[in-house]
């Protein structure tokens, strides 16, 4: 039997929308948009599933392949304000990182300007969907972050502190809920190896998926929220 206690807040009919980047589209079919994906997401609606089947929860995948979090600023009406749901979800932050490190021009943002258009992506998704409860989730690098200094993989690891910096800036100033991925994989690492859970350490295989998925689910618990 599962167990009744570990219910989550979501109520009936409720709508969780998950917006993001490659990590979060995970597959997904591009023209569908009730598809969820191969992976975190999938992972969560199915649990949530088992877990409360008697309520009929809505879960959304609007992750795109590729996305810095200018993209997500620019297209947040057609893809979370008017699906109007109650919970979103946000995951995005590598590919800013990498862009920055590459300097491509049209996609080139620092951490201080992925932080100004963060707190704007924010500010219009509170402003259409004032109800909405926003959950802040850190970009990582799923590695120990042990390199030969001044390699690409070393100055990578240090930069994308400065971005997860900059998201802790943005939840405190705007009053949203965190959750501390980068914190959690690396809690991991120290009893298993990064290998385990990713091949290019950006994208997460099925188990590093799994670890994504487990942190919304104990987000979305009686008492991590309030109605």
């Amino acid at each position: 039997m599962i167990d009744v206690d570990m219910k989550t807040i979501l109520k009936d009919g409720q709508t969780v929308l998950f917006y993001g980047d490659s990590i979060t589209a995970c597959h997904r079919e591009p023209e569908d948009y009730t598809s969820l994906g191969q992976g975190f997401v999938s992972l969560f609606a199915n649990r949530l599933l088992a877990r409360e089947p008697e309520k009929n929860i809505r879960v959304l995948n609007q992750g795109i392949g590729g996305n810095t979090v200018q993209h997500l600023l620019t297209r947040c009406y057609d893809d979370v304000i008017d699906l109007m749901p109650d919970y979103v979800f946000i995951l995005i932050g590598i590919n800013d990182v990498v862009r920055y490190m590459d300097s491509i021009p049209s996609l080139h943002a620092s951490p201080e300007k992925y932080k100004e258009t963060y707190a704007k992506l924010i500010q219009e998704l509170q402003y259409y969907l004032p109800a909405t409860r926003i959950i802040l989730m850190e970009p990582f690098y799923l590695s120990r972050g042990i390199y030969p200094q001044g390699t690409y993989r070393e100055q990578l690891f240090s930069l994308l502190q400065q971005y997860i910096d900059r998201l802790h800036e943005v939840s405190a100033e705007m009053a949203l809920p965190l959750i501390k991925l980068s914190e959690c994989f690396q809690h991991i690492f120290e009893y298993q190896p990064s290998a385990l859970f990713s091949a290019d350490k950006i994208h997460p295989n099925i188990k590093g998926h799994m670890i994504i998925a487990e942190a919304v689910f104990q987000h979305l618990f009686k008492g991590k929220d309030h109605d």
